[in-house]
């Protein structure tokens, strides 16, 4: 009699499992990495989860990175799957099919950018002497640029701000891209700042009154990988 209430009830159980799976599609879910995110890693982790009233019947899930598909596992209802990604926006999805032919799917895409920002500076150039006063001028490019961090002495500048009072200045630039990549111009054990020398009382020999010149000596070592270059005053 036991057994035979046994059999019932798992036939019972059996039925309205396959009722629900019938009539459901499963629920994949993406959960890494995030939709619309940037990274600057070649080759990412795709991770997530399939849900479904018979998850059971279901073996694998189709991952398709920019029509390249493949069949990766489940193991308790998670996949885990490493791709690697193209330059640029690629679109990823999962999906899952039961044994009724339901099928469930998500999409995500993730930016790959593996190009830091480009910094120029224009507006002075390095070595020179000027009598007037100047305005650098900073310009910092990226496709998927995020933050930028300009200052003069330490304090922040404004790119095009005339510089024009006595003195030697330092200015640092940096930014930084949505995916993290990084660059800046900063003192370091290679010298990647722009420095400024102004002074109004220099002798010419001229004759003329010193207090007319503004001399602004400009140094720009830009180049990352090239060693330091020393500084001269004037």
């Amino acid at each position: 009699v036991a057994i035979h209430f046994f059999e019932k009830a798992w036939e019972h159980a059996t039925n309205a499992i396959s009722t629900a799976d019938r009539g459901t599609a499963p629920i994949v879910n993406i959960s890494s990495p995030k939709d619309s995110s940037y990274t600057n890693a070649p080759a990412i982790d795709i991770s997530g989860g399939v849900g479904d009233a018979a998850p059971y019947t279901i073996g694998t899930v189709t991952l398709t990175l920019n029509n390249a598909s493949a069949e990766v596992p489940l193991a308790d209802g998670r996949f885990y799957h490493r791709v690697a990604l193209a330059e640029g926006t690629n679109s990823i999805s999962v999906s899952a099919r039961d044994i009724y032919n339901n099928e469930g799917s998500a999409s995500i895409s993730v930016t790959l950018d593996t190009i830091p920002p480009n910094i120029t500076v224009m507006g002075v150039t390095d070595g020179s002497y000027y009598n007037t006063s100047v305005s650098p001028q900073i310009t910092v490019y990226d496709a998927n640029q995020n933050s930028t961090l300009i200052t003069l002495d330490g304090a922040p500048y404004q790119s095009g701000t005339i510089i024009s009072a006595d003195g030697t200045y330092l200015l640092e630039v940096s930014a930084t891209d949505k995916a993290g990549n990084t660059v800046s111009f900063s003192p370091s054990a290679v010298d990647q700042s722009l420095r400024i020398q102004v002074n109004t009382a220099l002798d010419f020999g001229t004759g003329v009154n010193r207090s007319v010149f503004n001399l602004v000596r400009i140094k720009v070592l830009f180049a990352v990988s090239e060693a330091a270059l020393d500084y001269v005053g004037a």
